[in-house]
């Protein structure tokens, strides 16, 4: 008589166990019918020792496997896990033991109450720690609504006195982060998480409930706040109610806040940002309208940094705000922000050309130096903004040899900025556009006539490499060129011309351009006696230890 492979004596399926190589070899045997994985699963977990028993008990809880976190704790699975094991230790010093706890930190955020509640009657003294910078098991449950493990959490931390302390000699963590955890369900908008925490008399909303409520944009949750919780104090957080609605783009519940009683428009968070501010900064059109047609409200306030609603607006290219601010006369022009920079500095830096224009108009200072000194034609000569450039040069009151604290002018900015070819999101200059690039700049720099043209630019071989739209970083070298007083020669701190710095970064349109200008000396060496030359050939410098 023929006997099936699935008709052999158990017996035998535990040698066939015994001889393969590896769990995952014994695990795959197990899952081939119900009678092996459960004759094999006790065995199998038998095999598991030392410090894996407790990695498959923390992934079992993660996952929730609760028959495998049964298993593992009865075998003497630890729930806990040293920090500087189960994170990677770069330094590989010796680090004293901390204790986290990954398994019930997992459970939490994935919802698996069952196996928290089997955690924790495992171990109750676990709910007393956190996993270093991370929030407790409570917050992690609240934030992401599992209404079930919360409820968990709260009975068993019910039990712990306030003043217990673990066999770690660890004692619970303030008020076990109710607030944080309420705070979190808030602002992720968990109504029914909300009410299951004001159901325990332990949890209270606080001067911060309502700006939690109002950065998630429930609506319901903002008139629970606003209806119940005390009121938001000056300077307690980082984020005001009104502030975070804006920030969030949640109109209706702005809307109900600021036609609340004895809310101030001008409300100021830990970084002196009025709701104004934050709503011009975040691009939220409608509510910074709202917040223009309310009575009393700054126009001109500065935060911590000195950034004004102007210097916002003028940044993101906010035509039709800028005009308005400018229009009512209430603003400082030529205000600073972080870095000395001016509404003019951040237009100009965006390529706002009409922006720039309409701050010139009203009296900016378009050579204003921020803090690296570097003025907004330095800064557009970076970024590229041809029509910026013609915008400030024709206004005859920039210095276009300006230069910044390295020493570069605004010609070098443009030559350095690699902003010559549009790409796509996946271009990278790899050693085939190196090659083909250095066949065409070599011999220009020899003087030599290449083929192509600043018109073609490349071989057509890496025409599909850019966008052809892209040309105003050619157009900015071509009108500082076109310029008696700009000096091409000019050497930064480093002794590097603008054409070093093109050849660098194997530019070819930078390149032809400045060689083919007259007075360019294509033989100039840096500090380091590197001329150009040496930059397209070689790509690292020795070091200068001295």
């Amino acid at each position: 008589m023929q006997m099936s492979l699935f008709d052999l004596p158990n017996e035998l399926y535990f040698i066939i166990a015994q001889h393969l190589p590896d769990h995952a070899s014994r695990s795959a045997l197990m899952r081939t019918d119900r009678r092996r994985y459960n004759l094999l699963r006790e065995y199998i977990y038998d095999q598991i020792s030392g410090n894996e028993k407790n990695e498959t008990l923390n992934w079992a809880a993660k996952h929730g496997f609760e028959n495998v976190v049964r298993a593992m704790l009865r075998r003497g699975g630890d729930i806990r896990v040293d920090r500087h094991s189960y994170l990677d230790n770069w330094d590989r010093q010796p680090h004293p033991r901390q204790w986290i706890f990954m398994a019930l930190e997992d459970a939490a955020r994935n919802g698996h109450a069952r196996i928290l509640k089997l955690l924790l009657d495992h171990q109750p003294s676990a709910l007393n720690m956190r996993s270093g910078y991370n929030d407790s098991p409570l917050v992690k449950a609240a934030a992401n609504g599992h209404s079930e493990a919360v409820m968990v959490l709260l009975d068993h931390s019910a039990n712990i006195p306030s003043n217990a302390i673990n066999e770690l000699g660890i004692g619970p963590p303030s008020s076990f982060d109710f607030s944080n955890a309420l705070r979190q369900a808030l602002q992720e908008g968990r109504e029914e998480i909300v009410k299951i925490l004001l159901a325990d008399g332990r949890v209270k909303l606080d001067g911060q409930s309502l700006a939690s409520a109002a950065w998630g944009g429930n609506e319901s949750l903002v008139e629970l706040c606003l209806r119940e919780a005390p009121p938001w104090p000056p300077k307690s957080g980082y984020n005001s109610p009104l502030g975070a609605a804006a920030h969030q783009g949640h109109e209706a519940v702005f809307k109900m806040i600021l036609s609340s009683d004895g809310v101030d428009p001008n409300m100021r968070d830990n970084s002196l940002r009025t709701p104004l501010s934050v709503a011009v900064q975040s691009g939220n059109s409608n509510i910074t309208k709202i917040l223009l047609e309310t009575p009393g409200v700054e126009l001109d306030p500065k935060e911590n940094s000195g950034a004004t609603p102007l210097l916002h607006a003028a940044g993101k290219g906010d035509t039709e705000l800028v005009q308005y601010l400018l229009a009512t006369g209430a603003v400082e022009v030529d205000s600073k922000g972080s870095c000395d920079f001016t509404p003019l500095f951040a237009a100009a830096s965006n390529g706002h050309e009409k922006i720039v224009s309409m701050l010139i108009a009203a009296g900016a200072d378009p050579d204003h130096r921020e803090s690296y000194g570097r003025t907004a034609l330095g800064s557009a000569a970076f970024f590229g903004a041809g029509k910026v450039v013609k915008v400030l040069l024709e206004t005859g009151r920039v210095d276009p040899s300006s230069r910044d604290r390295p020493k570069m002018t605004p010609l070098i900015q443009a030559a350095r900025s690699g902003r010559f070819l549009g790409r796509p999101d996946d271009f990278v200059r790899d050693k085939a556009y190196e090659q083909e690039t250095e066949k065409i700049i070599i011999p220009l720099l020899r003087g030599e006539k290449v083929a192509t043209s600043v018109a073609s630019r490349l071989p057509l071989e890496l025409d599909t490499m850019q966008d052809t739209s892209t040309r105003e970083a050619l157009s900015v070298m071509e009108q500082l060129l076109a310029l008696d007083e700009v000096d091409p020669n000019a050497q930064d701190s480093t002794g590097r011309t603008a054409l070093s710095h093109a050849a660098e970064m194997h530019e070819v349109d930078a390149v032809r351009i400045l060689v083919e200008d007259r007075r360019v000396d294509v033989n100039l060496a840096d500090n380091d006696g590197w001329t150009p030359m040496n930059w397209i050939k070689k790509k690292v410098k020795p070091c200068r230890w001295n």
